[in-house]
């Protein structure tokens, strides 16, 4: 069997044995005197079957056991990395392509010729580097991370120069801010830390929800940052079943719809953990035309990739980033459908890359779409009513990478955009910017003057209660922070 990064072997004693011989594939690999052996896994993939002889007294080899087989799947580099440069934003976006067996992505950037250095880990196959300087020249690598932490060789180097955004009108944005102090920072809950998160949630009684996806677990939290319970990790030996969890959605009358982007699955927990059902996801048939159009052939032979869930109505939406498109499921699991298309007035136009997906009341749903810089809410009929961020130049309104949401309070949205370093609340209904979050002293940030000066430098995704308390991911220092309101909005809404 698999320890790590070895491969271990144990058999029983046979009386009267001297020592034992270790076949790999037929060929003989070690000589033993114990019922027991260790090596190293071997270097290229594949299937290894491994048999044991036993050797007497007089150096007389006994017969081969049966065959035990070990399968042996090393990640391989991202074979392909693309870069591009926004005109509109100045930052650099990127693409590359999935790695079976893969839960994390590091990327290393190299600057104007400088050694290559970590840049960021994301669960994605995208990041937006929204920290560049015009006129400079950056080069990328991707390599993937298995759940033990073995990391792949890096990819082909993709490089860009950064272009720097069209010149705006001299005329100032309104600037609105909502100061926030800290009231605490956790590095890590229970006995994991924050090293990787890739969900934090508010249920509807104020707890903290948390996934780690390196170890596995989910996490809920009291508001004081305190853990009250954690499920997983959900290994056969443990649970029964094997669940490595991405997202979370709150099911009604308790308990959790989770997806597992690694194992292509959806699935439903009790409040106690245990599983109701899992069901895998089924990537749309070749002939289903409106889904496949404009899609090269490739694609439709990759497994999908479940990220983010939310409960719609009777329904659970999941979004596939990589298939452009949302799988819809009834509450027992079953396989709805798809939603792949929208509509802007008359127009009907295929949905960008979804990252995440929330609902709204009345059936309605936000979508973000991470590359196009910008989020929509659509009806239940697929209609855009609203839309946050488009056209806008500006980190007033707009955005570069845009990641988490959610929506609170009386027809608001707390909107992510770690790329630089933002949280900006909207109005639901008309999609108009409100304001940012800010430090305790609201100011604009030094560098970009449209933007709070947040102590958080690189907030991955947020949650609020909608009453002054915020929860943030800090991807820079791999830590989960609270902010409280620390006064009014200023200057005051409506004020120019």
């Amino acid at each position: 069997m698999l320890v790590g990064n070895q491969v271990l072997m144990m058999w029983n004693p046979v009386p009267g044995a001297t020592g034992y011989i270790v076949y790999r594939n037929g060929k003989a690999v070690a000589r033993v005197t114990t019922n027991q052996h260790l090596e190293p896994v071997p270097k290229r993939s594949g299937e290894y079957r491994y048999q044991i002889a036993a050797v007497g007294p007089e150096g007389v080899e006994g017969e081969r056991s049966e065959p035990g087989l070990v399968k042996v799947r090393h990640l391989e580099a991202p074979k392909r990395v693309v870069v591009r440069p926004d005109p509109a934003t100045g930052t650099l976006g990127l693409l590359w392509d999935q790695v079976e067996g893969a839960v994390i992505y590091n990327v290393y950037r190299s600057a104007a010729g400088e050694p290559f250095e970590l840049l960021a880990s994301v669960q994605d196959v995208t990041y937006v580097d929204g920290e560049v300087r015009p006129g400079t020249r950056y080069r990328y690598r991707v390599t993937a991370r298995d759940a033990t932490g073995t990391e792949s060789d890096p990819s082909p180097v993709a490089e860009a120069e950064a272009r720097r955004p069209p010149k705006r009108g001299k005329k100032p944005k309104v600037f609105r801010a909502l100061p926030t102090r800290e009231l605490y920072r956790l590095d890590r809950v229970g006995d994991d830390p924050l090293t990787e998160v890739s969900f934090l949630g508010l249920d509807p009684e104020g707890g903290v929800w948390v996934v780690t996806p390196r170890t596995g677990r989910i996490h809920r939290l009291d508001p004081a940052g305190n853990e009250e319970r954690v499920f997983g990790p959900f290994t056969s030996d443990r649970t029964g079943f094997i669940l490595r969890p991405h997202k979370l959605a709150f099911a009604p009358g308790g308990g959790l719809y989770v997806t597992d982007a690694w194992n292509g699955v959806l699935a439903r927990l009790t409040p106690e953990g245990e599983m109701t059902w899992a069901r895998g996801l089924i990537t749309p048939p070749p002939q289903d035309e409106e889904v496949w159009e404009d899609f090269p052939d490739r694609v439709k032979s990759l497994p999908p990739t479940p990220s983010s869930v939310a409960v719609v109505g009777d329904e659970i939406w999941v979004t596939d980033q990589r298939f452009q498109l949302l799988y819809r499921f009834a509450p027992n699991g079953d396989l709805l459908g798809y939603l792949a298309h929208a509509k802007r007035g008359k127009e009907t136009f295929r949905l960008p890359a979804v990252g995440e997906v929330a609902a709204l009341g009345g059936g309605n749903v936000v979508l973000t779409f991470p590359l196009s810089h910008y989020a929509a809410v659509l009806d239940p009929e697929g209609n855009v009513v609203a839309e946050f961020g488009t056209g806008v130049k500006g980190y007033i309104g707009g955005f570069v990478g845009i990641h988490g949401v959610q929506p609170f309070g009386d027809h608001r949205i707390l909107f992510t955009d770690p790329a630089v370093g933002t949280l900006q609340v909207f109005d639901v209904s008309t999609g108009n910017y409100l304001y940012h979050v800010s430090g305790e002293e609201p100011r604009p940030d030094p560098q970009y003057r449209e933007r709070a000066d947040l102590p958080i430098r690189k907030p991955n995704m947020a949650v609020t209660n909608g009453r002054g308390r915020f929860w943030v991911y800090d991807a820079a220092t791999r830590t989960l922070v609270c902010l409280e309101q620390a006064g009014p909005v200023t200057p005051a809404l409506g004020s120019e």
